[in-house]
């Protein structure tokens, strides 16, 4: 799958969640942390791929909830520049 399928698929998510989009994305959140959690007290493959499971579903909420709200990858690239600059 290209970057751009996943950007329509994404698209997709955010046109069948509508309003619940952001909470969605706040429970994705949510499961991502749990995950981190138990992979940090057991690093075994099963943790490994929960994590690697959460980290794609957030990010798949994420590209969603950019769509839902309007924002441009181009404003969040900048921030992410500038952010890093300051930072690293």
């Amino acid at each position: 799958m290209t970057e751009n399928d996943v950007k329509i698929e994404c698209v997709k998510v955010a046109k069948y969640w509508r309003d619940k989009m952001p909470m969605m994305t706040m429970e994705e959140a949510g499961e991502l942390i749990h995950a981190i959690s138990k992979y940090e007290r057991k690093h075994s493959d099963e943790t490994k791929q929960a994590l690697i499971d959460e980290i794609g579903d957030i990010l798949i909420s994420v590209e969603a909830l950019k769509h839902y709200y309007g924002i441009s990858d181009e404003s969040v690239a900048k921030r992410i520049e500038t952010k890093l600059g300051k930072k690293y």
